[in-house]
């Protein structure tokens, strides 16, 4: 049971990962896909209330490099 919340959708260290592939394509231009996997991890963030700022500030940093960059 622990491990399928750990690895559900809504996973905080899923949200991690997908934020950090989506840096990487942000650098490599591809914003289609980046923005498709920040949409996902603030979908899973949102579902973890309790997440505090410091855990939730990679996904705001994220999405405002991605919408500078995109200009």
């Amino acid at each position: 049971m622990l491990r399928e919340q750990l690895d559900g959708s809504d996973s905080f260290w899923l949200a991690e990962a997908r934020i950090s592939l989506a840096n990487v394509l942000i650098a490599e231009r591809r914003f289609a896909e980046a923005n498709q996997l920040l949409k996902l991890a603030a979908a899973a963030q949102a579902h973890q209330p309790a997440l505090s700022n410091e855990y939730r500030e990679p996904l705001r940093t994220a999405q405002n490099l991605l919408a500078h960059t995109r200009l």
